[in-house]
């Protein structure tokens, strides 16, 4: 199984199309900030995609505020991370996810990207952003997860131009 993870696309399905062409994924999480175009998004990677509120959603988003979903042998806690003061530390963030019986957390709001294979036990994913990237190299970037046959994890980061 393969999944897109994107996250802060601020209203432009451009690097997400361009995205879903290079990746085929099999289903979609986005992170947040997707401003009302998760239907559209959806019609786009023609695939079920799991989305969080992020803090430029709108109050009257029915977006979940978090998510959990298991893949392959794992859990995954998705959120935007406002919430989790994630500009300053992963614990918050990490301490939610660990209270979700998970051991992946993938978030966004700094619209830079991370992977961390083990913050006090938990995997720590950040796709950036595909649409205002604040990363010093200033690419467009989304992440890749792909569960192998024996439901372990490979997490790739990309960008939009590099593809697959």
């Amino acid at each position: 199984m393969k999944i897109l993870v994107v996250s802060d696309t601020h209203g432009s399905a451009d690097g997400f199309s361009k995205a879903v062409e290079a990746e085929h994924p099999d289903q979609v999480f986005h992170l947040g900030d997707i401003m009302g175009q998760k239907e559209l998004f959806e019609e786009i990677a023609g695939v079920p995609v799991y989305a969080v509120k992020g803090n430029c959603d709108s109050f009257f988003s029915d977006l979940p505020e978090d998510l959990c979903i298991d893949i392959g042998r794992h859990r995954a806690y998705l959120a935007h991370g406002h919430r989790h003061d994630v500009r300053y530390s992963m614990d918050i963030l990490v301490t939610d996810a660990q209270a979700n019986i998970a051991d992946v957390a993938i978030y966004g709001h700094t619209h830079v990207p991370q992977n961390t294979p083990s913050y006090n036990g938990v995997t720590i994913i950040n796709p950036g952003s595909l649409t205002y990237p604040r990363q010093p190299a200033g690419q467009r970037t989304y992440a890749v997860i792909e569960v192998d046959d024996r439901g372990e994890l490979r997490v790739d980061m990309k960008t939009i131009d590099q593809g697959h």
